[in-house]
């Protein structure tokens, strides 16, 4: 497994949809989440600022509390706002500076329950429980799972 590492991440957006639902269902958001969001950015004409993540703002139990979708630009956060519609499960939200632990797992997604425990413990050990966000960038998405590519990120209390 790789390096824990200190990262700072500077104030970001980003375009989500943030919802609580069984953990069972997890699989099947991310099916559609992430299709949807760019559909939506395509149509309001903004690119993405990275690649896909999802935030999680709660532990995995029987439910679980996140938001899958794209970072993008400061500067188009009044223009994505603009075009959604009320009834759009997408909204933009703003993330201040954080400094996060960064853990770089690689290989399929079989093996990101066992990173998140490794980033976790880490985390504790340190004397800082969860923070109020963590999320998964995933930086690679290779069609053989055994190559992906997936940052975790843990925000520092």
């Amino acid at each position: 497994m790789a390096d824990i590492t200190t990262q700072f991440v500077p104030a970001h957006a980003a375009l989500v949809d943030r919802r609580e639902i069984p953990t069972v269902q997890m699989q099947s958001y991310f099916d559609s989440v992430y299709g949807h969001a760019h559909e939506v950015l395509k149509t309001a004409q903004v690119r993405p600022a990275g690649p896909a993540r999802c935030y999680y703002f709660s532990p995995l139990g029987d439910t679980v509390d996140l938001a899958g979708g794209f970072p993008v630009r400061l500067d188009t956060v009044r223009l994505l706002q603009d075009q959604l519609a009320d009834a759009s499960p997408f909204k933009v939200v703003r993330h201040g500076d954080l400094r996060t632990w960064r853990l770089r797992h690689r290989g399929s997604g079989d093996g990101l329950a066992l990173a998140w425990d490794v980033l976790a413990a880490h985390a504790r050990k340190a004397g800082n429980g969860r923070g109020a966000i963590a999320w998964e960038e995933y930086v690679s998405i290779d069609p053989d799972s055994d190559r992906m590519t997936v940052d975790l990120h843990w925000a520092k209390a």
